[in-house]
């Protein structure tokens, strides 16, 4: 392996580490649930989506598999945003959340499940240095699952959120 393949394996694990040590280490803080900022993450990662779609524009089979992608991943993200827990401040009233540990480590499974996809495929043999095109919709069928999970979590914290204050 040459110094530049190594890098390009190892520099996403370190980049992960380091993320994942920040956000665990913010998880055990809790934080105002603000309604207003929480579809900024959700609206970027459309944004990519639509971007990856033009790019490399989907087949018929492509289009199926990223639509199941995408209700599952909506269905796994409503179970992920019932796994953080939500209340109301005493003090301020204001809706304060805190994200479980698994809701991480269910995170964490998803971005290594993408990055096994794209080694398991990895690059097309006679192919010019091109991604296998299975690799190709693998990942688009994990983007669009990624996109699912965290418009759903983000949505169902809203409403949680919602009810939260209207009750009180």
């Amino acid at each position: 392996m040459t110094d530049k393949g190594l890098l390009q394996a190892v520099l996403p694990i370190i980049l992960l580490v380091v993320v994942v040590g920040l956000r665990l280490r913010s998880m055990a803080r809790p934080q105002p649930l603000r309604s207003t900022r929480m579809w900024i993450v959700p609206g970027v990662l459309v944004l990519l989506g639509i971007a990856a779609l033009v790019a490399n524009p989907l087949t018929a089979e492509g289009w199926a598999i990223s639509a199941a992608a995408l209700a599952l991943g909506a269905a796994l993200g409503w179970r992920r945003g019932k796994m953080i827990r939500i209340w109301r401040d005493g003090s301020s009233g204001e809706p304060m959340q805190q994200a479980s540990p698994a809701a991480m480590a269910f995170l964490l499974g998803v971005i290594a499940v993408r990055y096994l996809v794209r080694v398991y495929f990895g690059v097309a043999p006679g192919n010019g240095g091109a991604l296998d095109p299975r690799a190709l919709i693998a990942t688009d069928a994990l983007l669009t699952f990624a996109i699912g999970l965290v418009i759903a979590t983000r949505a169902e914290l809203f409403l949680r959120a919602r009810r939260l204050l209207e009750a009180g």
